[in-house]
């Protein structure tokens, strides 16, 4: 069974989502701490679909000295350009490679093993009305309709009782002894 897997996100818009076995997977990467400060520390939290957390810091290059510039500003330090998953497994305990590419051209990886496969498990028993919740309910039902126009009145006749009683009769008492209207 497909479920979501990993979804890799940059400055907040979402880069790659990818699928995998049902296991735990990775459910998110995001930079949840940021610093802009010569050798300050940036906290990458990946969350697993079990809902553990693992973090891993990356670190700013120092900045940069004078560089000529009457501002006093250093040259640009080392950031996370991006994060892609580039080997995606399906297999049960299966490789997937995460790879970090920084603005300086260098990167690292880190690998995500699938887990294993589960049991198949027992058969559910056969969905009924009383199982919908009150949300799914609402849902099924559509908006009010218009009114209809005034239909014309009819009176029945003894006629039509006749008529009413034969086919009841016909239908349902054919073994009736007696009809009466």
């Amino acid at each position: 069974m497909a479920v979501p897997g990993i979804k890799i996100y940059k400055n907040g818009e979402e880069l790659v989502t990818a699928v995998g076995l049902q296991g735990v997977g990775i459910s998110s990467i995001e930079q949840t701490t940021t610093s802009t400060v010569s050798g300050g520390e940036n906290i990458i939290t990946v969350t697993l679909s079990n809902g553990e957390t693992s973090t891993f810091s990356v670190y700013n290059g120092a900045a940069g000295s004078g560089g000529g510039s009457s501002s006093g500003t250093g040259s640009d330090g080392v950031g996370i350009a991006s994060i892609t998953q580039t080997t995606t497994s399906t297999e049960s305990g299966g490789a997937n490679v995460i790879t970090i590419t920084l603005t300086d051209g260098t990167s690292s990886t880190f690998t995500i093993y699938n887990g294993a496969q589960g049991e198949k498990g027992d058969t559910g028993e056969a969905f009924t009305y009383d199982m919908f919740t009150a949300e799914q309910l609402a849902a099924l039902t559509g908006p009010q309709g218009e009114q209809g126009e005034k239909g014309d009145s009819y009176t029945i006749t003894s006629a039509d009782y006749a008529a009413i009683a034969d086919l009841v009769y016909n239908t349902y008492m054919v073994n009736a002894e007696e009809v009466s209207y």
